[in-house]
Order: C-alpha cells, then sequence, then structure tokens
C-alpha cells in the first residue's frame, strides 16, 4: 500500500518520537543494540485489528462489479490473514506544537508524559527515550531488505473519516490488482484451489497490509497518546519465523522480533533520554550519562523529568 500514513493538513511532522520504557528495558536496549516488536495480540485489543478487516469487507460488499467472485474472494483473503503474524512495538508523538513560536516549551516538555509514567515510574525507575522520525524511517528500510518483512513506520488512526479515508484508497489499489488478473480470476471462479492459485499472487501483500493497518487502528478515546507504531508482519509460511524469539511475561510465552537500532552507528537514531520522576532522578541522570559514554554513545540529551515525584 503506497500511502500508508494519514496525516490532517494541520498535523506537523514529529522530529523525535518517544518510547516509554522501565529501567530494565533501557538497558536492554543500550547493551543489545535492539529494541523489540511484541506480537500484536499481546498489546492490543483484538477489536481493533477486527475493526479494519471489517471496513474492508464492508468496502469490498459494496462493489457490485466483483459480483459472485466477491465471496471467493473474501474466503481467500481470510484464510490468507490467518497466516500473518504482526509485530509491533509503539513510540508517542508529542512535538505538536503548530507553530514555531510554540516549539522551544513544546520540546522541552515532550518526552514527559504523566499519564505514561504512572505506567513506568510506579515501582521502578522509568525512561522515554526519543528517537528521530528520520532514524526510525531509516531503520524500518533496513530492517525490510535485511529480514525480509513487511515492515513499516505507521501513525496510528483514531478519527473515523480518516480510518475510512485509508481503507477505501487501500480498496482502490487492490481494486487495480484485480483489474489486471481479472480474466484468470474469472476464469477459476468456482475452484477454490485455482482461485487461491491465482489470487496468491497478490492478496498476501493486500493481507499484509490490511493486517498492519488493523495494528494501528485505534480507538478515538485514546487520541491523546498521538501514537506511531513500527509495524513488521511476516506469514506462517515466510522463510523467517527463525527470528522470532519468546520471552516469559505473566505466565504468557510472548512472541516477539528484534529490531536491530544502529546505536553506535554515525547517525545514531536515539537522540534525548529523558528520566522518569523519581525520588533520585538527579542520581539517574549523572549515572545514565556515564552509561552511554561508556557506551561510546555521544550526543544523545538525557535530561530529568519536571513532574514532580508521586508513589501512584
Amino acid at each position: 500500500m503506497e500511502n500508508s500514513e494519514q496525516h490532517t493538513e494541520d498535523q506537523a511532522e514529529p522530529e523525535l518520537l518517544y518510547h516509554y520504557t522501565s529501567d530494565k528495558g533501557l538497558y536492554g536496549i543500550l547493551e543489545s543494540n535492539t529494541i523489540w516488536a511484541t506480537h500484536f495480540q499481546f498489546l492490543n485489543d483484538l477489536s481493533e485489528c477486527r475493526e479494519a478487516i471489517k471496513m474492508w469487507r464492508e468496502t469490498a460488499a459494496k462493489d457490485t462489479e466483483l459480483g459472485k467472485t466477491f465471496e471467493t474472494i473474501l474466503g481467500v483473503m481470510l484464510s490468507e490473514l490467518s497466516e500473518i503474524r504482526t509485530f509491533l512495538v509503539s513510540f508517542s508523538d508529542e512535538d505538536t506544537a503548530k507553530n514555531s513560536a510554540d516549539r522551544a516549551a513544546e520540546r522541552s516538555a515532550a518526552g514527559d508524559r504523566l499519564s505514561q509514567w504512572r505506567g513506568y515510574s510506579s515501582t521502578r525507575q522509568g525512561y522515554s527515550m526519543g528517537f528521530s522520525k528520520i532514524g526510525l524511517e531509516r531503520i524500518v528500510d533496513k530492517t525490510k531488505k535485511t529480514c525480509g518483512m513487511n515492515a513499516r513506520l505507521l501513525k496510528c488512526l483514531y478519527n473515523d473519516d480518516e480510518k475510512s479515508s485509508t481503507i477505501n484508497e487501500m480498496y482502490r489499489q487492490f481494486r487495480q490488482e484485480y483489474e489486471k488478473r481479472d480474466l484468470e480470476i474469472q476464469e477459476s471462479s468456482g475452484d477454490y484451489d485455482k482461485s487461491k492459485e491465482v489470487m496468491g499472487k497478490f492478496l498476501p501483500g493486500t493481507g499484509l497490509d490490511l493486517m498492519n493497518l488493523g495494528a494501528v487502528f485505534k480507538h478515538q478515546s485514546f487520541r491523546e497518546e498521538n501514537e506511531w507504531r513500527v509495524a513488521l508482519s511476516t506469514t506462517d509460511r515466510a522463510p523467517h519465523l527463525d527470528l522470532i524469539e519468546f520471552r516469559e511475561a505473566d505466565g504468557n510465552r510472548v512472541p516477539f522480533v528484534r529490531i536491530p537500532l544502529g546505536l553506535k552507528e554515525p547517525d545514531c537514531p536515539l537522540k534525548r533520554i529523558v528520566v522518569g520522576p523519581a525520588l533520585n532522578k538527579e542520581q539517574s541522570v549523572a549515572h545514565l550519562k556515564i552509561e552511554l559514554a561508556k557506551a561510546g554513545l555521544r550526543g544523545v540529551e538525557v535530561v530529568p523529568s519536571k513532574i514532580p515525584y508521586r508513589n501512584w
């Protein structure tokens, strides 16, 4: 899908995107030079993913030209979706000022959101890591080339009109691919195996894009999160299933994929770290600066949260 990212006209592109994590998460990222993308079923309300599929089905159902072929296409499509695995890592856009006069103050407060600290600083030290958006896009492109997965940096959609517009554009592109193979599809109509073979030439890409969209469709009540996500998708038939690892969490084995960050490269994507509210956050700032220097990561700004510590 060509135009995966949707923006309204008054939205400025963020310079930094923030990833909130615990002290264990931060040092794990710094030491391994990777960030973990977790299987979406262990992060999301499944209804969010189903919403994109439901909207696609409703759009396709209105296409009277598909006629009897629609049910066959839908059957193959849903079959493909059941084999897709999507992995996510979340970031927050907190540089939301619309003009330069507001930007300096906005940037100084970015990566320091009370609602996030309640989740990460209630029982241990929390951090937010500010990555350049350009750097993340470069990481996504490199990941796509090296591991072969469908990889994208996507802005979460909260507005129903934006969601509908995105689905419509996706369906338009699907329709173009369908028309290229219309004769083959018509000849295979009624033969499920043959239809699956013919439509397998273009439906997997549509399915991967649809699952990525499902991963970034969120309810309007979460709009203030202003979230972006790196989404990696693969299928059970793909050759890179060995990239999937498992970790223990709350009694579950959680699937994840490591994404290399290139922290020690000249164009390091990590630009800023905010140390969350804590009793001794100044000491945390001091030792983190030493840790970064020992790791050879220079030029990363480290600042304390401006929010007073509370035992939430």
